[in-house]
């Protein structure tokens, strides 16, 4: 079963540093002679969103402990609110680095990671 993104944990990501990225669908080649050649993909849609939370150091380390036990590290997925549509969708970490902590106020942290969302 998906996890779930913690009911102790803002349910709403910070529109102000929202983005979305669609992936590419379509995969083309260009053979050495004749027009380039296309193809699907996937069927599947999916983008990459950057969700982004100002959390107190005691949300910090829920979402910490989230991280690390529940999702083992960050490779498995868990559902959280779509911060554009409001929907619940699967999201999987992106990226090497799972998220990103900085300073916001003397207790208060930014925390930010990208997802890839599959829609």
């Amino acid at each position: 079963m998906t996890a779930a993104w913690p009911a102790t944990l803002p349910a709403q990501s910070d529109d102000h540093s929202y983005q979305e990225t669609p992936q590419p669908a379509a995969i083309r080649f260009e053979p050495e002679v004749g027009a380039p050649i296309g193809r699907r993909r996937s069927t599947v849609q999916l983008s990459t969103v950057t969700f982004a939370f100002v959390l107190t150091t005691a949300q910090v380390a829920v979402f910490e402990a989230f991280v690390q036990d529940t999702l083992a590290g960050g490779v498995l997925p868990f559902t959280i609110a779509h911060p554009r549509k409001g929907s619940t969708v699967t999201v999987y970490l992106a990226g090497e680095t799972p998220y990103r902590i900085a300073a916001f106020s003397p207790d208060a942290w930014s925390v930010s990671f990208s997802a890839l969302v599959r829609e």
